[in-house]
């Protein structure tokens, strides 16, 4: 009885290695791929041409903001209170137009973030499907991402798919 069980035992840790040693787990690096893509490179461009043009805006306003201070600050002795006041609220209410304009263009719900969305998921989704296909092609079990991990202490180059997905896109 206990040979059998012996011989059971063995014989499912032989097959459960097996099982395990058949396994394919390849790496990429979405990063490198993203980065040889075209569509990529020009949606980059047009979000930072997006981002120099709003934050020529910001400096505008903040010019804006700061010629206002500059005359209040030369004029305020000779200011009734009354007047003081307003020119205080004339800059406080541009300060707070030109952080809601900030915040419009470049908060988690602003225009660059939406842009970025809109320009970006079709080139991502692009890049996902054809790991996919790759790794349903080649028998790959796992695929992981290198860029952005810290956890991965080390891979063997040779499993790194990267170029292959490069060439497939």
């Amino acid at each position: 009885m206990k040979k059998l069980f012996l011989i059971l035992t063995l014989a499912l840790m032989s097959a459960s290695m097996l099982q395990a040693q058949s396994q394919k787990i390849g790496f990429i690096n979405t990063e490198t791929v993203l980065k040889e893509l075209p569509e990529y490179q020009n949606a980059q461009k047009s979000l930072e041409q997006l981002t120099e043009k709003y934050k020529a805006e910001i400096e505008a306003d903040l010019k804006v903001i700061d010629q206002l201070y500059s005359t209040y600050q030369n004029q305020k002795a000779y200011l009734s209170s009354s007047q003081r006041s307003s020119a205080e609220n004339k800059i406080i209410t541009k300060e707070q137009e030109m952080k809601k304009k900030e915040d419009g263009y470049f908060g988690s719900e602003g225009v660059l973030s939406k842009k970025s969305e809109e320009l970006l998921t079709p080139i991502r989704e692009k890049v996902e499907a054809a790991i996919r296909h790759y790794s349903e092609l080649h028998g790959f079990t796992a695929i992981i991402d290198l860029a952005g991990s810290g956890n991965i202490v080390y891979y063997d180059s040779a499993l790194d798919i990267t170029k292959e997905i490069i060439k497939q896109l």
